[in-house]
């Protein structure tokens, strides 16, 4: 089914993109953020902290990394800004710009033992997938980041580079730029 091939695709790119933003060992700690063991508030007695809702407070072993993957505001030169995050309420990442233009190039023409083909169906008209898969890479690099890039524009580079001391491992990899021609 293609709900199934866009999860096999997001299983072979998600940690493509992460390690080229990040370098593999900040990689290494945001990959295992499911499975690190939760840690919750305590005093000196070791009762657990709630809010005023009746949730306990978790602190999560690097809690930087919680940051980088749910978001944060933070002030550059006295405005707010917010990073997103991997995972945000908006739906909006860079791993899914990612994900979508791999999948849409790669499923608009297959490699035959003769060349490249592209299945024509009944009923329809091809149409080419430059300017989404373009559009698509054009957001990618918006939420990515590069550096020379405003600071003020919330991307994963400038989020990183105003956090520096909490990322020390971080190693940026630029992504570059497709255009029409996917060049």
């Amino acid at each position: 089914s293609a709900a199934s091939d866009v999860y096999k695709r997001q299983a072979r790119y998600e940690p493509e993109i992460l390690q080229r933003l990040l370098g593999y060992e900040l990689w290494k700690l945001v990959n295992a953020y499911d499975t690190s063991p939760v840690v919750y508030y305590t005093d000196a007695a070791g009762n657990v902290y709630f809010d005023n809702s009746g949730n306990a407070y978790v602190q999560h072993p690097y809690q930087p990394v919680v940051d980088l993957i749910k978001g944060k505001e933070y002030y550059i030169k006295g405005k707010l800004l917010k990073w997103n995050g991997f995972i945000n309420a908006e739906k909006v990442s860079l791993i899914a710009y990612y994900v979508y233009y791999w999948y849409v190039r790669n499923k608009n023409a297959s490699f035959q033992t003769t060349g490249m083909r592209k299945s024509v169906d009944e009923n329809s008209v091809p149409a080419s997938p430059i300017l989404t898969v373009s559009g698509a890479w054009t957001r990618l690099m918006k939420l990515y980041g590069y550096q020379g890039q405003d600071f003020h524009i919330p991307s994963a580079y400038n989020y990183l580079s105003q956090f520096l001391s909490d990322y020390p491992t971080w190693e940026f990899k630029n992504i570059g730029s497709v255009n029409a021609f996917d060049l």
